[in-house]
């Protein structure tokens, strides 16, 4: 939990020139409930911030498609931690920010696995929405979000 309260206290540092101090405000909150949420296997809360295009094309997909793209491996076996800002972009409302996460696995390995998180703001920084970035890359998937990175 300390890694992540770090990580997030370096994106406001890297981020204090590109958004307002509510935008960041919100976003550090929901970035920090968002990975909590996955660290803890609290799978109600991360499809509620997961953006909603994702869990659409996760529904159309069928049962066991949802239930295998939202449900954690144990909660044992890997921690989310360490968010950094890679990029942030800014169009409209629309505010797009990606962060590099680092995933460490348990059990006494030492492997280590950077994974990229998408938080996507459409109403100008006051809701966020997250998504893995091979997700968002892929515009078969969420063909009516746009994309702006």
């Amino acid at each position: 939990m300390l890694k992540l309260i770090s990580g997030i206290s370096i994106f406001v540092l890297l981020a204090a020139c590109t958004m307002s101090a509510s935008q960041e405000e919100a976003l550090n909150k929901q970035t920090s409930l968002y990975l909590k949420s996955l660290n803890e296997g609290a799978v109600l809360y991360a499809v509620s911030r997961t953006h909603p295009a994702y869990v659409k094309y996760a529904k159309e997909k069928g049962d066991s498609f949802f239930t295998k793209t939202f449900t954690p491996a144990p909660i044992s076996e890997y921690s989310f931690t360490s968010p950094s800002v890679e990029h942030i972009e800014k169009k409209g409302n629309q505010i797009h920010v990606k962060f590099k996460i680092e995933e460490y696995a348990y059990y006494g390995t030492t492997e280590e696995q950077k994974d990229r998180l998408i938080a996507i703001s459409e109403d100008a920084g006051k809701t966020w929405f997250f998504m893995p970035f091979s997700i968002y890359k892929d515009k078969s998937i969420g063909k009516d979000l746009i994309r702006i990175l």
